[in-house]
């Protein structure tokens, strides 16, 4: 396993612009790949909102020279000397497995990353820089992010405010396929909030906003409708749930605003969810028949609870990943010894 290797930029080691800074665009992916192909190196690059990864498998000094050139001239070598961290053998395999699992998330355990870290291997797949023991690492990674959330509750519970709205809004409403939901503010949770909600395939979204532009955005990233903040009272009746992430000095949905809906004999939301502070929300709306609303205080203190929840499971989930790191180190040095690196001698079987 001490021919693995990785380099790795992330929250831990440097600030949100550095990992803007770090992040590679899909023409410097393609120079990468087309430089790494050529020279014939089994590498996997990994990029997503708060990480840029690189590992590699190495066969020599040349490779290491290689590797070394191709990350100076992506990164630049000042960059990476003061912000990557560079990891060699089992450390670096544990790296790619805690990843995998969600324990260097900046949310634990979430499950986005097991599929990010799937895609990045397909595609070096695709492109030709994936090789055998590469192969092998990658798959065992895989492998053990989806063992880890089988049979831990690591994953369990939401832990972004965004999530657990939409987890409410789905004990009310289960089938959130033929419902409508209006999404109120198109900031970071708004989005965050119709992102959820389009994964969940409700039936319909709207992301009313005061800034049109950004309501389109936030729409067009998440297959929503978007719509002006004036028409919330109107598009009340037609709605089945709400969810309010907006700044604002007083309250813009009201009681009465949804008792004047009820009074015309229209159906109102069943469930208002507001994440807004200062409240976008008015109290007063419990009072109204037949809605329920939940306020940010109370989704704030289940994400606490799901993160307590999720700190308690670490212990048995770092147990599992030194298991299934012996099973690999077993597996490379069986496969080692039948199918030893050019230049080094064949190794008997025990």
């Amino acid at each position: 396993m001490r021919r693995f290797h990785a380099l790795s930029v992330s929250h831990r080691s440097a600030t949100l612009a550095e990992l803007e800074q770090a992040a590679l665009s899909p023409s410097t992916l393609s120079w990468l790949d087309s430089r790494l192909t050529a020279e014939r190196i089994q590498a996997v690059a990994l990029t997503t909102c708060h990480r840029t990864e690189l590992f590699w498998w190495e066969r020599g000094a040349r490779d290491r020279f290689a590797m070394t050139t191709a990350i100076s001239e992506v990164l630049g070598s000042g960059f990476v000397e003061q912000k990557a961290v560079r990891l060699s053998g089992a450390a670096a395999a544990r790296h790619l497995f805690r990843i995998s699992a969600g324990l260097e998330s900046v949310i634990l355990g979430e499950a986005e990353i097991l599929g990010q870290v799937r895609t990045a291997a397909e595609r070096a797949a695709q492109v030709g820089t994936m090789g055998p023991e590469l192969g092998m690492l990658f798959r065992a990674g895989v492998r053990f992010g989806r063992e880890a959330r089988a049979t831990t509750r690591i994953g369990v519970g939401s832990l972004s405010l965004a999530s657990a709205a939409v987890r409410v809004v789905q004990a009310v409403i289960p089938d959130l396929s033929q419902a409508t939901v209006l999404v109120v503010g198109a900031g970071d949770t708004g989005f965050r909030t119709a992102r959820h909600l389009a994964a969940e395939r409700v039936g319909r979204c709207v992301v009313l906003n005061r800034t049109a532009g950004r309501a389109h955005r936030v729409a067009e990233a998440t297959g929503a409708m978007a719509a002006p903040l004036t028409e919330l009272c109107g598009r009340l009746s037609g709605a089945d749930a709400v969810i309010a992430a907006i700044r604002v000095a007083r309250p813009i949905l009201t009681a009465a605003a949804l008792r004047a809906c009820l009074d015309e004999s229209h159906t109102l939301p069943r469930i208002v969810v507001d994440l807004s502070l200062p409240r976008a929300v008015d109290p007063g709306v419990r009072g109204v028949p037949g809605v329920r609303l939940h306020d940010l205080s109370e989704l704030t203190d289940t994400v606490n609870r799901h993160l307590t929840r999720r700190q308690a499971e670490v212990p048995r989930v770092e147990a599992m990943l030194e298991h299934a790191l012996s099973k690999l180190s077993w597996a490379l040095e069986r496969r080692r010894a039948f199918c030893p690196v050019p230049g080094e001698p064949r190794r008997a079987e025990a």
